[in-house]
């Protein structure tokens, strides 16, 4: 087993113009001429350090996998511990910290990383919620809610957090106090935040779909969602803010807050959709259902590419940054990638087993090689080679958030068709 993983960054030299200025009297015997070919040799020099530090800032890395030597050796034979032994010292460290839940008696748990990939959201089913900067060990808050909790997502930042609880939705900051109590979100299952829009969506176990902006608290939307079918699960679509939505007849619903009825409606699966998963760039759709089926679709012509056949429906599915593809079953964690493709998809990239033990919820971490796996006993980070960029760089979200109405579904046609397409 061998790792590939290339990098490379700008140096000085790379960026330099005009290192090779010559000063001496050969150049010329203006004395003022020399004094401003050095000082155009100084802010040069200056310049290309500061290019450089900014390169290394920003440096980005070619994606790092799992590679076999030989054509007898399959990389989901390597176990964790193989992958450890290959790893440096921080990713040995921060990438491999167990969570003893089991314990408490409030799970199983589940859990889900920030937009910045420094704090982890752990809450379990009967009330316990944590907040942990998973990054320097340090726990932030706890609290104890005695009352269901469904689901948890972080908000615009790491400051603030929501959980779907019992009766209502309810805004936490980092801290554990509660903000906000949003009793327009009635029974909610599941939860989505729209960054750039400033929206928590959530789905209520009868069938409604709220979106509610947070950062005025007013409700934009509530459409409804029963007539399609009963309501299973929740996605975002990060590349145009879609909602999709599962449904227990097999249904994909996607949705937006300008729109009373679904703008595309796909019959997935030929029985209850257990999870959604979206690529990155929204170009991609996998629907687990209880058929056992995991189905792949084009989310440019809503065909469907391929499917995954699994022994039992997989209950937990999601894509890394990368494309790479997580699905959990029972007590499996299965990875797959390259599945873009209408050729037959072959054995998994990695797997692993936790016996005993049911998968309750899967999240990559942003900009990380973790995986995190929340099972019925504890919450635990297993370690997967693959590698993301991270920019830097801030910006002022909460008054440049997007509007409602600018939700569209296929956001990456022509300005002429944007343009002749009728406002809502």
């Amino acid at each position: 087993m061998s790792k590939k993983d290339e990098s490379s960054g700008m140096k000085v030299g790379d960026v330099l113009r005009n290192a090779d200025l010559r000063l001496d009297k050969d150049v010329s015997d203006d004395r003022k001429l020399r004094g401003k070919l050095k000082a155009l040799k100084k802010e040069s020099l200056s310049a290309a350090e500061r290019t450089a530090h900014l390169s290394q800032l920003t440096l980005t890395e070619r994606t790092g996998f799992l590679e076999a030597e030989g054509p007898l050796e399959r990389t989901f034979k390597v176990t964790q511990e193989q992958v450890l032994e290959c790893s440096d010292t921080a990713t040995k460290i921060r990438g491999s910290f167990k969570l003893e839940l089991g314990k408490t008696g409030l799970g199983p748990y589940s859990a889900q990383y920030s937009r910045s990939g420094k704090l982890l959201l752990v809450y379990g089913r009967n009330g316990h919620v944590s907040v942990t900067n998973w990054t320097k060990m340090q726990p932030l808050s706890e609290i104890y809610l005695n009352q269901t909790v469904r689901d948890g997502t972080f908000l615009h930042n790491d400051s603030y957090f929501a959980l779907a609880q019992r009766k209502y939705a309810a805004i936490y900051d980092s801290s554990g106090i509660e903000l906000h109590v949003l009793r327009k979100h009635i029974n909610p299952i599941g939860l989505e935040f729209l960054p750039y829009h400033f929206l928590l969506a959530s789905l209520g176990e009868r069938g409604g779909l709220q979106y509610t902006d947070s950062s005025t608290g007013e409700v934009v939307a509530e459409l409804k969602t029963a007539h399609i079918g009963g309501a299973s699960s929740i996605t975002l679509n990060p590349f145009n803010a879609c909602i999709a939505t599962g449904h227990s007849n097999g249904t994909v619903a996607l949705w937006s807050p300008i729109s009373s009825e679904p703008l595309v409606r796909i019959l997935a699966n030929r029985g209850s959709i257990n999870s959604i998963a979206i690529t990155r760039d929204g170009t991609y759709m996998l629907t687990s259902g209880s058929d056992a089926y995991c189905n792949i679709y084009d989310l440019r012509t809503y065909k469907k590419l391929n499917c995954i056949r699994l022994p039992v429906a997989a209950n937990r599915s999601i894509f890394s940054q990368r494309n790479l593809l997580a699905l959990s079953f029972g007590p499996n964690v299965k990875l797959y990638k390259d599945i873009f493709s209408e050729s037959t998809i072959g054995a998994p990239y990695m797997e692993n087993l936790y016996p005993g033990k049911v998968v309750e919820s899967l999240s990559f971490c942003p900009y990380e090689d973790v995986l995190g796996v929340s099972h019925s006993k504890e919450s635990f980070h297993g370690v997967v080679r693959l590698r993301v960029e991270c920019s830097s760089g801030s910006y002022v979200a909460m008054l440049k958030h997007v509007h409602p109405v600018c939700f569209q579904c296929g956001p990456s046609a022509t300005f002429d068709k944007q343009r002749e397409a009728p406002l809502p």
